[in-house]
This record gives C-alpha cells, structure tokens and sequence, in this order.
C-alpha cells in the first residue's frame, strides 16, 4: 500500500550513497505519495508537482519533525517554493507582518545555481501555478498576482522557480567564478543596477 511504499523509500534514504542512488530515492517517494495518474504524465504539471512537493512539503516535513530551519540552501530554482512556504511560518511563529518577514527571508536563505543556461531553468504557465498559490492568499495577507509577480521576470511572463529562488534569497552564488559571472549576466534584469 501507499504507506508501505513511502516507508521503503524513507529506509533507502539511509543506504544512499551516490547520485544515482538519490535519483532512485525520488522516484520511489514519488511512486509512493503521488497518484499512478499523475506520474504517467512526464511533463510541466508532473515537474511543478515535484517542485511543489519538495519546496513546500520539504518543510512541512521538517516542521512536523520539530525542526525549524533558521537557514535554508536552495539548489538552483527546484524547491523555491520554501520561500512562500517560509513566510506563512515566519509570520505565525514570530507574529511578523509580511513586509518584515520578506526582509528576514532573504537574510536567511541562501540560492546556489549550477546551470548557466536558461532551457535549465524551469518555467510554468501561470495559470497552472495560480492554484496553487491560492492558499497563501489569506495566509500572507496580498493578492493572487502579488504572489505569482515574485516569480515573474516581468509581468505577463511564465512563472520563474529561478526567479522566485534569487528573490527569496540574498546571498547567490554559482559554482565558479566564471559560473556567477555567466550567471549575473542571465538575471541581471531582476536587480537593474546591481553587478
């Protein structure tokens, strides 16, 4: 069953010890928690399904465990979500207003980018995303469009994980000093002014 599924895949987790083994590990959560209909689709609904669940159901996992990441690591745009997740807890647990807790985020969350290319970098019809989004209408207190203009380039855009990913984040950095430049130079649109 569902449940059986999901605890063999928590076990592997313990036995990883490569790349390849961590490939297989998703897989098996996702089989395990994710309904047969939705993983016969390997396209932008399955991938923003994915993000979804590592972004904001990574921590809620962690919350639920007791752990309250004073700091987080995004590895390129994939779990961005954390920080729309990130803000509802932050508002709750420190009764913050969302304009403050938008200040504390980026302090506190740190984006590195591995793919200087922009076919790497997921992008998402916005209608498809609004749904999901819609929770955290009440939730930070702003409208549906204010939530998904964090992870726009430019309004009337596809939603940006990558964009989402550097505006939650303050510290940015690629993997070598070439990488930030290449990198600084795709994005430099969402800091007009900066370097």
């Amino acid at each position: 069953d569902q449940y059986q599924g999901y605890r063999g895949a928590l076990f592997a987790a313990r036995d990883m010890t490569s790349a390849q083994d961590a490939d297989l590990l998703r897989d098996r959560m996702l089989e395990a928690i994710l309904p047969a209909r939705l993983r016969i689709f390997l396209d932008a609904r399955n991938r923003l399904a994915q993000e979804i669940l590592l972004g904001i159901g990574g921590l809620r996992a962690l919350e639920a465990m007791g752990i309250h990441p004073a700091v987080c690591h995004l590895n390129e745009g994939h779990c961005s979500f954390v920080g729309i997740e990130r803000a509802v807890h932050i508002m709750q647990q420190h009764h913050l207003d969302l304009k403050t807790t938008l200040e504390v985020i980026p302090r506190t969350t740190v984006f590195t980018t591995h793919t200087p290319v922009a076919a790497g970098h997921d992008e998402f019809p916005v209608d498809m995303v609004k749904p999901y989004l819609q929770p955290f209408v009440e939730k930070l207190g702003i409208s549906l469009d204010e939530i998904v203009s964090l992870g726009q380039n430019h309004p009337g855009e596809p939603f940006s994980m990558f964009a989402l990913g550097l505006r939650m984040s303050q510290y940015c950095n690629g993997v070598s000093e070439l990488h930030g430049r290449v990198a600084r130079g795709m994005w430099s649109h969402l800091w007009p002014g900066r370097s």
